[in-house]
């Protein structure tokens, strides 16, 4: 049973996702309400509101939990804004970040204790840091690898210097601020008196001994397991859900709690009637359920499934091998890519696990270098995200397979010996080992998620570059289980943290359609750019993402692709990086952005690719709006959007003109509305239909509804989505974006008894009875819901 009950609960009915920054205020989005209002919104998904670092365009580096981000606004400005969504039946479901906080600012009171106090402070305890990992004269202090040169070089350049400004005295560089107690001294000198220690990004003898969000030095972890840590970081949220201006709450990084089940129980008793959904990855086919504890999820996992049941794999990897000569990114890839970021950008961490194994008695025989590389070959084969072990609970059957499943893949056999070591230790975890278990399943995380980046540099077209092709049996049978276990799941197709805004990952998924145009078209356009260029150009791969990104994103500013491509660059393998490579890079697409013939053709392939991709978005926004779960709708993309990542996602949008085109559907039929389909008239009408369905007839969306597929019969049977949900409603949704969709012959569908009309239709007078063709169902559109009267 669920920790969370339902019952009183203000479940939202649909989610709007807000990003609150200096630009975009509490007062920016009190003018949006009514707008939200008529499109049929219930609740604001709120980007986190405390008080982050200054200038902080995403607020997940808090440094204060006490008090609202002044530069989002007041707290008067919260209540009011709370006060006119209770007017309409909506509220807020507020972001909140538990694991990390940013630490660069001095707005960040216990950070800077810390650094004033070392290990005496009363807030060490707050974070998570390695006291006694050094000897001699920097035992005791934190390390902090963030200068670009040695410190005498950064001294001497000014780049590290006294500010002496305020009331206290800093050290500054950067954006980092270190407070001082004696500014008379040499800055040199004054350092060797600090509880930290400043030196070079690459040193390789000392490295950085507290642990932080991934390999992010800014965000250090914190220790939200402690009672009185918990308290503290969560009073000001819960005395605003208990104020009412707050419904729910998003739990970041859920993965990354050392104790998920111990957090959720705080939270349930502090909040017993807030909605309560959690950041969890899902790969197809993971055990759903360990995160039952809670409402559910953000939705990525109905993202990964919509994207799979529409993609077609075999042809797209052919091409970019042909074009490439690289293989494409699975689960092999993932795995060498979790091995190079271990032992590179999250060395300090495994260095710091491998340090408590070595002081184990169990492995004390066993030299560090080797505890390192069984740790390495280990984590690099377990294949979900993480496991979760907590100490004294014993090791569920789904992780124990998981992990006997890695250490039967570990070849070299001293480091399987290891594993089967590390096992045991898991399976058998001792409170005097939930240290190393906590870390150890955090890193694994951490190790995961750098292993799906550095594969998305390459050939990626969906969001996660282990997924295959759904059948529809397994597309339906996901939503049977889903519908199960977290009816009140969010639905999403677009975050802050996708790659891809979900018009762009649709225009990929029509290209997947369509192969051996995409392979001659980038071979043609390779052979252009070469008589264009007079230097070499980027390698393949890279030259393979600049045309998937113009491609799918066009029309795209020059400055936007170039940084999209470059940040594309960079997540690969950090050792293969370097300065030359990234401006052989802008040269490339300097040069052939402004190229007539090339562009030219772009725009042609991509107005073709458009139409399709416009087909496959709409159907899948279809889907988002009637699956069993919460519909969250990602600003501005109730139209369509081009946006890739971050920060390219985070961009202001224009609501006025949205708000325009709302007011312009609303007195338009459906061959009008078509007519403006480039607009993105079409996409913003089908979200205010469904929403406010939603909104006047809840029955029919019923949670504990049933969802039965239904399974088309003829020709093309297998480019139909359809189920019933409930004994009301049915949709139905063309599975395609080609052309071929408009010819189904005698395709049909068996309905349910009763009578049923297209709500999406301007035709009210035609009504189906026992079963129908799906030409006529999608003679206006990919999609049709019947409703049965």
């Amino acid at each position: 049973m669920a920790l969370f009950n339902n019952r009183n609960k203000n479940i939202p009915r649909s989610t709007y996702r807000l990003q609150f920054n200096k630009n975009f205020t509490l007062r920016d989005a009190l003018r949006l309400v009514p707008y939200l209002d008529e499109l049929g919104i219930s609740h604001i998904y709120s980007s986190p509101l405390l008080m982050a670092v200054p200038g902080s365009l995403h607020g997940y580096d808090v440094c204060d939990y006490a008090q609202i981000n002044p530069e989002i606004g007041t707290e008067y400005d919260l209540r009011h804004l709370s006060c006119e969504l209770k007017k309409r039946g909506m509220g807020i479901v507020l972001d909140i970040v538990p694991n990390h906080m940013g630490i660069t600012s001095s707005c960040n009171k216990w950070w800077q204790d810390v650094l004033i106090n070392g290990q005496y402070s009363k807030y060490a305890k707050y974070f998570d840091i390695d006291w006694n990992i050094y000897s001699g004269e920097i035992s005791g202090k934190i390390v902090f690898n963030i200068l670009n040169a040695p410190l005498e070089e950064e001294i001497s350049s000014g780049q590290l210097r006294i500010d002496r400004s305020g009331g206290m005295s800093f050290i500054k560089y950067n954006e980092w601020e270190f407070p001082i107690t004696d500014n008379q001294k040499r800055i040199s000198e004054i350092l060797k008196e600090q509880f930290y220690v400043l030196t070079e990004r690459d040193n390789r003898l000392i490295k950085r001994n507290y642990r932080c969000f991934f390999d992010v030095a800014s965000l250090a972890r914190f220790n939200v397991s402690l009672a009185d840590v918990f308290d503290e970081s969560h009073s000001k949220i819960i005395d605003w859900h208990n104020k009412g201006y707050i419904d729910g709450f998003r739990i970041d990084h859920f993965e990354g709690l050392s104790d998920h089940q111990a957090y959720l129980r705080r939270l349930k008793k502090s909040a017993p009637q807030a909605y309560v959904i959690a950041e969890k990855y899902f790969s197809f086919g993971n055990n759903m359920e360990k995160t039952r504890i809670i409402d559910g999820t953000i939705g990525y996992d109905f993202l990964l499934s919509t994207e799979n049941v529409f993609w077609r794999e075999k042809g797209i990897k052919r091409a970019y091998k042909e074009f490439t000569g690289l293989p494409s990114s699975d689960m092999s890839t993932i795995r060498d890519n979790k091995k190079i970021a271990l032992l590179t950008e999250l060395r300090p961490e495994i260095d710091s696990l491998a340090n408590l194994l070595a002081n184990h008695q169990s492995f004390q025989n066993i030299t560090f270098k080797n505890i390192l590389e069984g740790l390495v070959e280990f984590i690099s084969k377990i294949e979900v995200r993480r496991t979760y072990v907590t100490a004294g609970r014993g090791v569920s059957a789904t992780d124990k397979a998981v992990l006997l499943k890695a250490v039967r893949d570990i070849q070299n056999k001293d480091s399987r010996n290891l594993a089967k070591k590390l096992l045991k230790l898991i399976s058998n975890t001792k409170l005097s080992d939930a240290l190393f278990v906590d870390r150890f399943q955090q890193l694994c995380v951490a190790a995961m998620a750098k292993g799906i980046d550095m594969a998305s540099s390459r050939d990626v077209f969906g969001s996660d570059p282990n997924q295959a092709p759904l059948s529809l049996v397994e597309y339906h049978r996901w939503c049977i289980e889903r519908s199960k276990q977290y009816p009140n799941s969010m639905n999403c197709l677009s975050t802050h943290d996708t790659k891809k805004s979900e018009d762009i990952s649709s225009n990929l998924i029509a290209l997947s359609e369509a192969p051996t145009i995409w392979s001659e078209k980038i071979s043609y356009w390779s052979e252009i750019n070469k008589k264009i260029c007079e230097f070499e150009t980027p390698d393949k791969n890279i030259e393979y993402i600049y045309y998937m990104l113009l491609l799918s994103s066009h029309p795209i500013s020059l400055e936007r692709i170039l940084f999209q491509v470059k940040k594309a660059y960079c997540d690969g393998d950090p050792s293969l990086i370097n300065s030359d490579d990234l401006q052989n890079i802008e040269d490339f697409i300097r040069k052939t952005y402004n190229h007539k013939t090339f562009i030219e053709d772009i725009a042609v392939f991509s107005s073709m690719l458009k139409k399709r991709g416009r087909s496959i978005s709409l159907s899948r926004t279809f889907l988002k709006l009637l699956s069993h779960g919460v519909p969250d709708t990602y600003q501005g993309t109730e139209i369509w959007d081009n946006s890739l990542a971050d920060p390219d996602n985070r961009r202001a949008v224009d609501f006025e003109a949205r708000n325009k085109i709302l007011n312009e559907v609303k007195e338009m039929n459906l061959g009008q509305i078509k007519e403006n389909i480039g607009n993105g008239h079409l996409k913003l009408w089908l979200n205010w239909r469904i929403l406010n369905l939603k909104k006047e007839k809840p029955e029919l969306f019923d949670s504990r509804a049933k969802y039965n597929p239904i399974y088309a019969s003829g020709g093309k049977s297998d480019l139909i989505i359809s189920f019933v949900r409930g004994k009301g409603m049915i949709a139905l949704t063309s599975r395609t974006g080609s052309e071929i969709a408009n010819t189904w012959g005698e395709t049909k569908i068996s309905l349910p008894k009763g009578q049923w009309r297209n709500f999406l239709s301007d035709d009210d007078s035609t009504r189906y009875q026992k079963e129908a063709l799906v030409a006529d169902l999608l003679a206006d559109l990919p999609l049709a819901l019947l409703v049965r009267f």
